[in-house]
């Protein structure tokens, strides 16, 4: 097993890809801890994927809560081995939309900042907290 005993984080592990890949890495024999802003669905993955699950309520975009995650499991578990950046979102995928020649539709300045937030400000939030450690 490869991942035997390593402490691994994954981000959006609560669904989708990231559930995946917290249960690959179960198998391979990591300590898996997930987080997700999804709090029922992240209890549900931990519940179904075992006791080397552990899930965490975490908003990736905000940079005090990621630094409180990765120092609770930094001091529960000693150490940090692998941190998977997975969280992510789409709101609608169309930065505009055409049709005929006529502007039918635009995504909003809004849900263009909270894709923003989530997929790259928090990989940097996530990403900096853990690197020290």
């Amino acid at each position: 097993m490869r991942l035997e005993g390593k402490v691994s984080l994954i981000t959006g592990g609560a669904v989708g890809i990231g559930r995946a890949t917290a249960e690959r890495f179960a198998e391979e024999g990591a300590r898996v801890v997930i987080c997700d802003v999804d709090r029922d669905a992240g209890e549900a993955a931990a519940e179904k994927l075992g006791l080397q699950v552990v899930f965490y309520q975490v908003n990736v975009t905000d940079r005090q809560a990621a630094q409180e995650w990765v120092d609770e499991v930094a001091g529960r578990y000693g150490r940090i081995d692998v941190l998977v950046n997975n969280a992510g979102i789409l709101r609608d995928a169309t930065l505009v939309k055409v049709k005929n020649g006529e502007l039918v539709k635009q995504m909003s300045e809004t849900d263009f900042d909270l894709v923003i937030a989530v997929n790259l400000k928090g990989v940097f939030n996530c990403t900096q907290a853990v690197a020290p450690i």
